[in-house]
């Protein structure tokens, strides 16, 4: 399943399977430019240890998570959002619109 955001987030989902099924979720968000995305990436790489690896692409960050449960996938991606958010504040970027 893959679902867009205001065409800067794009999140695709996908599953195994069977009784030992893994649930990976891959998510890229877009910024203004390269320095940006970097900021950004940098200030969530201490959170995300172990639990996301993210990858820089130009102005692209995506990030990849897996889980064996949906439960354990929502609240990796809550810690992630809540994170990615203040990132974002912290280098200037604002959530709401004018």
């Amino acid at each position: 399943m893959t679902d867009s955001v205001d065409g800067t987030c794009i999140a695709t989902i996908s599953g195994t399977g069977g009784t030992e099924s893994m649930i990976t979720l891959e998510l890229e968000t877009t910024y203004p430019d390269s320095r940006v995305a970097e900021a950004v990436m940098n200030a969530l790489d201490p959170d995300n240890k172990g639990y996301v690896s993210s990858e820089l692409h130009g102005s692209t960050i995506v990030f990849r998570m897996d889980a064996q449960s949906a439960g354990t996938m929502r609240n990796t991606v809550d810690d992630l959002l809540a994170c990615l958010k203040v990132a974002e504040e912290s280098v200037g970027l604002s959530s709401e619109k004018d």
